[in-house]
Formats: C-alpha cells, sequence, structure tokens
C-alpha cells in the first residue's frame, strides 16, 4: 500500500511539473561534460524491484549463498569509485564482508582504462592491509598485470563507452549526463526539472521526471550546501493506470570532486605490468 502511494504522488508530480531550471546541480553536470570528475558512493539501497500483485521483491544483482546468509549484517551494501579524465577512466567496485570465512574483509574488482589500453585487476584486504593482484595463475595469486591483447569489437567498445561501473549509479546520473553519454535506446527517457526544496535535516533537494511511452522515472538529488551527498531514483511501469512494477534506489555520494583524481589513473605500485607492446616509430 506504502508504494501504491508513493507512486501515485509521483505520477501527480509528472502532471504539475515545471520549467524551470536547476542550480546546484549544474555544476555537476559540467564535470560529466568535461568528462573530468572523481566519484566516491555507497548504495545504501541497491536497486530492488516489487512486482504487481505478488509484491515479490526480486535483486537485480546476484549475490553468493553467503552473502544472502550475511544480508542482515551488510545490507547488502557496496560501494564503489569512478574517475575520468578525458578518455582515461578507471573504474572501481567494492563489495565489503564478502565472506565470513575467508577472513576478507574487503574486495575491490579494479578496471583502468589508459592511453586506449585496458587492465583488469583486484584488490582484498585481509587484517587491514590491502594487496592487489593481477588475476591467479598457477603458483596463485599473481603480482602482475597484462593490458586485454585484443581489440574491443564495436559491441564492446560501444558499452566500454558508456561504463559507469555499476547500473545503478549510471541511472542515478541519467537527468544530468550529457546525451553522447547515453545509449540511445528505444526507450531512453526524456528527463526535466521538475522543481526545488529545503528538508527538515537541512538539506536541499532539486527534483527530475522522466516518461516514455509506459516508463516513468523520478529523480531527487540531495545536497548539504552545494555539496552532493545523495540521489534517490524511483522507476515505474504503468498500463491503464496500474501500477505494473517499481524500482527504487538510495545512493549516498562520499565524494564528487570537479577534477580527475589521478592517483587512481596508474597501476598501483605493488603491481608490475607485463604488456607486450608493438614498438612503433
Amino acid at each position: 500500500m506504502k508504494g501504491k502511494i508513493i507512486i501515485m504522488l509521483i505520477t501527480c508530480l509528472f502532471i504539475i511539473s515545471t520549467t524551470s531550471e536547476a542550480a546546484k546541480i549544474d555544476a555537476y553536470r559540467t564535470a560529466l561534460i568535461n568528462k573530468n570528475f572523481t566519484i566516491k558512493y555507497d548504495v545504501i539501497t541497491p536497486p530492488i524491484r516489487q512486482t504487481n500483485k505478488e509484491a515479490t521483491i526480486i535483486q537485480r544483482y546476484t549475490f553468493s549463498p553467503i552473502e544472502i546468509a550475511n544480508k542482515r549484517e551488510n545490507q547488502m551494501r557496496y560501494s564503489g569509485i569512478l574517475v575520468v579524465d578525458g578518455e582515461d577512466r578507471y573504474i572501481e567496485f567494492i563489495n565489503d564482508k564478502l565472506t565470513q570465512y575467508s577472513g576478507i574483509q574487503k574486495v575491490g574488482i579494479c578496471k583502468l582504462i589508459k592511453n586506449g589500453e585496458v587492465f583488469n585487476y583486484y584488490w582484498d584486504m585481509k587484517k587491514d592491509r590491502k594487496r592487489y593482484y593481477g588475476g591467479r595463475s598457477f603458483f596463485g595469486k599473481s603480482k602482475s598485470v597484462k593490458a586485454i591483447s585484443e581489440p574491443l569489437n564495436p559491441y564492446e567498445a560501444m558499452f566500454e563507452k558508456y561504463n559507469y561501473g555499476v547500473p545503478v549509479l549510471a541511472n542515478a546520473l541519467e537527468a544530468i549526463l550529457p546525451p553522447d553519454k547515453i545509449i540511445a535506446a528505444p526507450n531512453k527517457l526524456q528527463y526535466k526539472f521538475l522543481g526545488s526544496g529545503d528538508l527538515s535535516d537541512g538539506l536541499t533537494y532539486e527534483d527530475f521526471v522522466g516518461s516514455k511511452d509506459n516508463l516513468f522515472s523520478a529523480i531527487r538529488y540531495y545536497f548539504n550546501g552545494n555539496d552532493l551527498v545523495k540521489i534517490a531514483t524511483v522507476n515505474f511501469t504503468e498500463v491503464n493506470d496500474q501500477i505494473l512494477d517499481y524500482e527504487k534506489s538510495v545512493i549516498a555520494i562520499t565524494e564528487f570532486s570537479m577534477t580527475a583524481d589521478k592517483n587512481y589513473l596508474s597501476l598501483p605500485s605493488g603491481l608490475k605490468d607485463k604488456t607486450r607492446r608493438n614498438k612503433q616509430k
């Protein structure tokens, strides 16, 4: 019932949407357009989908049985880092408490795109000590890494260009992403600014709504002063005045810098680059 009320309120917002322009979010939009920024985030509420009458909650991302067993402890939270400097990019996905038996506290899956080369590696943390690895070899974990030798096919290259680490972050930024950073799918939503306001906890917000055919979305950006601190999204499908399903997520923005942190745009000192490169004049 509570979900239906939320969707009804959002539907009303679409009807009364205003034409005024957002203010605080513009600086972040500019950083995305300039391809020069650093984002660190914590997914507080992973995307969950509730379907019509059965009200079944389905996680859109898959987790190990151990993680599901520990759902109450870690609340399925995960975090990440995204650094963009022109065509160079660093993406990190961090999963806390991957397992309670191996002694691993955290695991980070990393991808570095530098000078057109793609490096995949990871790190884990045991006893508060972080170690980087390029993968596994016959002798165990490898401390070396190689750039992907085969060029990406056009399909892979297209999705790599729009890769923001996890879909939930791409969805949260969709209202302010430049058009050339969004795949022009048939169901792509057209967003417009709805309005802004103040909250009792001192935060302010700016709302965007989007629609296409029977698909609808609402995104709220929360600010502490001028700092973006949280993003909440709701997506739903409506046919014949009936909500078929809806999806929601909440992301805490722990850092959104208007410059790329170049410390992330090189391989960690603990890894050795063993890529064989053709020397050409």
